[in-house]
């Protein structure tokens, strides 16, 4: 049994991994959006701010091996330039990311159940700034954390293995 699982595990790209983490914070955002609408608008915002968190969540996955291992990457990649320059660039735009739903989160943090009518245009700029936030997680963080993969293999770091921080012989 320990055999397949072995197999099954090295044939799985770490990239995809993180990939597959985005893709159901996306998808948790998106049939949350849909089922809870029209009679909790309020508990919809909780469940898109949970998503956002969930996205900044799965971040760790590359940047804690990337920060904690930085001196060791940048003396093994070819370009340590880009690499210090990617790495402050993630580090830059997920603190953004972490101010923006923080900011949104206080905004509705109290607020709960079935909203009034009053209530629904706020309801949906919110929800346009949580799609706003999960397009900048696909369209800026997530091609910079496929990038610090890409770092961590060049440097020899088991990507499969992030938080173990294991290196290839």
């Amino acid at each position: 049994m320990e055999d397949i699982e072995d197999a099954v595990f090295e044939e799985v790209d770490s990239a995809e991994i993180v990939k597959e983490q985005f893709d159901a914070a996306v998808a948790m955002t998106q049939s949350a959006s849909e089922a809870m609408l029209e009679s909790q608008g309020w508990d919809i915002l909780n469940e898109l701010y949970k998503a956002s968190f969930s996205a900044i969540a799965a971040t760790s996955l590359v940047m804690i091996p990337a920060t904690q291992n930085a001196e060791s990457i940048l003396a093994k990649v070819a370009d340590p330039d880009a690499f210090v320059k990617c790495l402050a660039t993630a580090r830059s735009e997920i603190a953004e990311l972490i101010k923006s739903v923080g900011a949104l989160h206080a905004m509705h943090r109290e607020r709960s159940g079935k909203p009034t009518l009053e209530d629904y245009e706020m309801i949906s700029d919110l929800t346009l700034s949580y799609s706003q936030i999960q397009f900048g997680v696909e369209s800026v963080i997530q091609p910079l954390l496929f990038a610090m993969v890409d770092y961590l293999k060049e440097a020899g770091y088991d990507t499969e293995s992030f938080l173990d921080g294991v290196e290839h012989e």
